[in-house]
């Protein structure tokens, strides 16, 4: 068994899609150099290290304008040819989002359709959750949304 975690932060604004877990949403968009969607860059992460591949910067450098405005969709998918090159099969995935913008319940079913369908694996293996910060100020005082991702697996 190995285990891979991610984490991913991002501040909100308001003149950009706003993409989490690939699912478009309403409300203002993340900062960045891609379209900033947390989950999938928190998953990417934890997809990495299950096969100690490194980082979304090594394989993404906020540098290379090639990556300028990419969609999280796009990276997953280039992550996923490499992880599942390296044998890397996915028993299981965990989310979890912290904001107080974007609320996780009524799209949670969305995304995990979305993320199953990308990585080629049944729904029952992912599980997402949201977190808000009960008002503490914490995240910048609500302006910024994280996530954290967790993905077990074997490889082959």
């Amino acid at each position: 068994m190995r285990i891979g975690t991610g984490f991913d932060i991002h501040k909100h604004k308001s003149s950009s899609k706003l993409f989490v877990g690939t699912v478009e949403i309403e409300g203002p968009g993340f900062t960045g150099h891609s379209d900033g969607d947390i989950v999938v860059h928190a998953l990417i992460d934890a997809l990495l290290g299950t096969v100690a591949l490194g980082d979304i910067g090594d394989f993404f450098p906020s540098e290379d304008k090639k990556w300028k405005d990419a969609s999280g969709k796009d990276l997953l998918l280039i992550i996923k040819d490499c992880v599942y090159a390296a044998g890397l099969v996915i028993q299981n995935i965990d989310i979890i989002v912290v904001s107080n913008i974007v609320i996780i319940s009524s799209i949670k079913d969305k995304i995990i359709t979305s993320l199953a369908k990308l990585l080629d694996i049944p729904t029952s293996a992912i599980s997402i959750k949201g977190k808000t910060t009960e008002g503490y100020g914490l995240l910048v005082n609500g302006e910024v949304s994280a996530a954290f991702a967790t993905v077990l697996g074997n490889i082959k």
